[in-house]
């Protein structure tokens, strides 16, 4: 299965934030086995991202509770499981970003914006290869994010999922953010011409790694530049496109 991303020259801005929530799926598939400790409960709890999915998708959670008693009895480090398990759970969550509330999927894009803005600053290739993963060339956010962010990027999602489960939103249907796709597309344009075709060879080794990274962090900015309203929805729209599976 493959998650399919629609892109056009008017729709660039869905296909700039879905490469970017792509970025962060990691699957969580492995089979459940066992009760949770109260030692592994008490360790993930302090991640609030973890402490939502115990409360809201307590299958999720008790397959990554295990996969942590396994690692921390191989002799990995808490901190590191924590990180890797982070991840995965953000992979839970991702589904869940099409029906969270507003002010839960805001936060998040103003968390991601940030992320890309580390990683633009540090390393535009690493952060080329976080938005546009290929096998074989994951990029390790710790490297480049710092744990404050990386602790406002669990809060942010924690919200995406406490929301979706106490009051999914509606997905909004393309008629309802036609216009603001078209505004943000042209925006796009206007600033940076003809750099846009990059982001569809993005992959090349040759590209200009900090032009792709400074579209995407400005796709996300002139979204966050709308009304709050047409934000979500355009959001929420865009997250939807790599939800839609195909063979």
């Amino acid at each position: 299965m493959r998650y399919v991303i629609h892109v056009s020259n008017v729709t660039t801005i869905a296909f700039v934030i879905s490469l970017v929530i792509v970025a962060s799926l990691a699957g969580c598939n492995r089979a459940e086995t066992g009760a949770v400790s109260k030692d592994v409960d008490a360790a993930l709890s302090e991640n609030a991202a973890f402490s939502a999915l115990k409360q809201y998708d307590p299958a999720a959670y008790k397959t990554l509770a295990n996969d942590f008693s396994t690692e921390l009895a191989g002799g990995v480090p808490r901190a590191k499981i924590v990180d890797e398990l982070a991840a995965r759970g953000i992979a839970v969550a991702v589904k869940r970003l099409p029906t969270a509330s507003d002010q839960a999927v805001i936060a998040f894009a103003h968390v991601v914006t940030k992320e890309i803005g580390e990683l633009r600053r540090q390393d535009p290739k690493a952060c080329v290869r976080w938005l546009f993963p290929m096998k074989g060339t994951s990029v390790d956010l710790r490297t480049y994010v710092p744990q404050e962010l990386r602790d406002s990027s669990y809060a942010a999602f924690a919200e995406v999922i406490k929301s979706s489960a106490q009051g999914p939103q509606s997905i909004p249907a393309l008629a309802e953010v036609a216009v603001d796709q078209q505004l943000i597309g042209a925006e796009l344009r206007e600033h940076y011409g003809d750099k846009v075709a990059l982001l569809q060879r993005a992959h090349d080794p040759s590209v200009d790694a900090t032009a792709v990274c400074a579209m995407a962090a400005d796709s996300y900015g002139y979204i966050l530049q709308l009304p709050p309203e047409r934000a979500a929805r355009l959001l929420r729209y865009s997250y939807s496109k790599m939800q839609q599976p195909t063979n």
